[in-house]
């Protein structure tokens, strides 16, 4: 059973000749008899008396004409659904997105873009880069913002930007007159870290060599937030590492404990994951460019007095700057 035979079942009715109904298709008169015989084979039903003239349609064809053109009306609402996505963005977006990043990326991106895209609603829910690779995959979700790679069978990454790691460090620490730092300058000691699961927690401890030395002396924390991290280094007791986009939310004092890192700048890549072939190709283009353009140029100066704009490169290794 094919689109065009169920076509040609509606023509006939509609036109009650043969002659008519080929005409109306853009077909020969012989292909339209044998595309409606083969149906008809295929059922093992007569659909249409073809004594009578007028042709009529038979139960048999009565029925599956109704069942035609609702499977026609709704062929014709996807079409119409592929013709407005080339020239407006509607519809829902679920869209997961790790924790590490939302507080920080969402309010500058999602004002903006439903500004411009008004027809767009986003449901969001911040998820660990695991559950993100497994919503994009079963199709609970249509993308996923998180730190690269977002890999997985069917899946495929899209760069967005470079965001590099900050140290965040108590009042009075030693560090804090030195300037920028290097990743040995930093001891596990007072280490505060993320829980299990979050992708930054381990991009934290490669940054400080500290696999496996959990073990240390001194007090140990592991949250799930970052907010409590940066409460817990304001309140004296330990250090972290942040990313960038964090410091638009600290104040100009916590902004004096925040020192960089001499080149190369421990940094992570953050990408937005979507499933292979995903259908709605402008839609995806755009959330690649809009969420491209987010990541704010004035964070890179707010280092104060002790850290001014001489910043080198955020430069782990050679990353392509567009979709892939």
């Amino acid at each position: 059973m094919t689109i065009q035979q169920l076509h040609f079942v509606t023509a006939l009715i509609h036109r009650g000749s043969f002659s008519g109904a080929a005409e109306d298709c853009f077909v020969t008169q012989p292909t339209l008899s044998s595309g409606i015989k083969k149906l008809e084979d295929e059922l093992g039903v007569m659909l249409f008396d073809r004594t009578s003239q007028p042709v009529q349609p038979t139960q048999a064809g009565k029925a599956v004409a109704a069942q035609a053109r609702e499977i026609m009306k709704g062929l014709e609402g996807l079409r119409q659904s592929i013709q407005n996505e080339q020239t407006t963005l509607e519809g829902q977006v679920n869209l997961g997105i790790i924790p590490t990043l939302a507080p920080y990326l969402l309010p500058e991106f999602l004002p903006g873009f439903t500004r411009e895209y008004p027809g767009i609603r986003f449901h969001i829910r911040e998820l660990i880069s695991r559950d993100i690779l497994t919503g994009v995959g079963d199709h609970s979700l249509d993308f996923g913002i998180m730190a690269s790679p977002g890999q997985g069978p069917g899946l495929e990454e899209h760069h967005l930007f470079i965001e590099p790691f900050v140290a965040y460090l108590p009042p009075g620490h030693e560090l804090l007159g030195r300037g920028a730092l290097a990743a040995q300058d930093l001891e596990t000691r007072g280490l505060l870290l993320l829980d299990e699961g979050h992708c930054l927690r381990s991009q934290i401890l490669t940054i400080c060599s500290a696999q496996g030395r959990s073990n240390h002396p001194g007090h140990h924390f592991q949250s799930g937030s970052l907010e409590t991290l940066k409460q817990l280094v304001d309140a004296g007791i330990g250090y972290t590492l942040l990313p960038q986009l964090a410091l638009g939310q600290l104040s100009e004092q916590q902004r004096r404990r925040v020192v960089a890192f001499r080149s190369p700048r421990p940094a992570r890549e953050l990408c937005l994951v979507s499933r292979r072939g995903y259908p709605r190709t402008r839609l995806l283009s755009c959330l690649v460019e809009h969420l491209g353009r987010v990541f704010p140029q004035e964070l890179v100066n707010c280092w104060g007095d002790r850290n001014p704009t001489q910043l080198p490169p955020a430069v782990l290794r050679p990353i392509p700057w567009q979709p892939r």
